[in-house]
């Protein structure tokens, strides 16, 4: 007979990127069957920013101490209301809410990481206790606080040879020697997102606007050289990286916007490529807003000899979601959801904080 553990758990998961595409709520439930943990996603949903909203938290890290200690109270509102009616609308109690919180400062040399949205207030609101603050406490430890998806990609999708999460930044996980080690490889759809502003557009959509554009060589040559003369396999990447390298050049008046976009495209997909070469993967789970770019796929495709796996748009838009509700169910039943042979941390722990109603 089956033996099922009594940990079964419904946690809804939270996460709010750098692409600033919105909140998505992924709730998932937990358990384990012999021994093996399993999962399945009971219903998910992105709530889109108000392109007000997405501006405050864009330029938040310009800000002031006091705009972000308000804005921190504003998110962990927004977060609170949304998880509140979204679990309503299904007539779900859940164990726990699980937040990712919203990035503002990374900066893991410096033993700093910042995510905000007030746990405090999404537990006051939502009424459920909240899990949340994930990264800190690796970067606390000499690690990179990120990225913190690859426990997931271990313990739910361990037959493919990588997984390639192509967000705001796109970033890679794989098993090696009996080891899971993952890092950020470059920017992806906040330069993509960005570029496509210049057109009025809040995005790419399915890469028609590179199809359109020219490859400007010199541009690319500089934004190749400039990632992977830098590219480290324990490294990750905040917006300090983005405006560093790509703010200037897309503030030139002769670049056409078609042409930024097809030379970004092609940067992008020539260092994903040199990845998967480099390390031989024979088969990597695309997910993330950028597996739903068409040009961009089909460039990667030109660049490896990787066999390209797309699963279906739930798993595309929801797995980074469904990841931080298992971190979340990890950290509730005392076991390590942070790695150190993923982020270089002195050892692997137990993150997150509880806020409880």
């Amino acid at each position: 007979m089956p033996n099922y553990d009594q940990n079964r758990m419904i946690i809804l998961g939270l996460m709010s990127g750098t692409s600033l595409d919105g909140l998505d709520l992924a709730l998932c439930e937990f358990w384990r069957l012999d021994g093996v943990l399993k999962y399945k996603l009971i219903q998910a949903e992105t709530i889109p920013y108000s392109s007000d909203f997405k501006k405050k938290i864009e330029g938040a890290f310009e800000e002031s101490g006091s705009y972000l200690a308000q804005l921190n109270t504003d998110l962990g509102i927004y977060f609170g209301t949304q998880s509140k009616e979204f679990l309503n609308r299904l007539n779900i109690r859940a164990d726990y809410i699980s937040s990712h919180g919203q990035t503002i400062f990374h900066r893991p040399e410096n033993r700093m990481t910042l995510q905000i949205g007030s746990p405090a207030h999404i537990a006051a609101i939502a009424q459920h206790p909240v899990i949340a603050d994930f990264r800190s406490g690796d970067v606390a430890r000499g690690g990179q606080g990120a990225p913190l998806v690859p426990v997931g990609d271990e313990l739910l999708f361990h037959e493919y040879d990588a997984c390639l999460n192509l967000g705001g930044f796109a970033n890679v996980s794989m098993n090696r020697d009996g080891k899971r080690i993952a890092f950020d490889i470059s920017v992806c759809n906040m330069l993509l997102n960005e570029i496509a502003s210049l057109k009025g557009l809040e995005y790419d959509e399915n890469g028609q606007m590179a199809t359109m554009g020219k490859i400007d060589s010199p541009i690319l040559g500089k934004w190749n050289q400039e990632v992977l003369n830098s590219l480290d396999a324990g490294k990750s990447l905040g917006r300090e990286d983005f405006e560093r390298i790509y703010r200037q050049d897309l503030k030139q008046e002769n670049s056409k916007p078609e042409d930024l976009m097809a030379t970004a495209s092609q940067h992008i997909s020539t260092i994903l490529g040199v990845i998967l070469e480099k390390y031989s993967v024979r088969n990597v789970l695309i997910t993330g807003g950028g597996a739903l770019n068409g040009a961009l796929i089909s460039e990667l495709k030109k660049n490896t000899r990787t066999i390209i796996e797309l699963p279906g748009k739930e798993m595309i838009f929801y797995k980074e979601a469904i990841i931080f509700a298992l971190l979340g169910y990890l950290r509730v039943n005392h076991q390590i959801n942070v790695w150190s042979s993923v982020t270089g941390a002195s050892e692997d722990h137990i993150a997150g904080g509880l806020w409880y109603s």
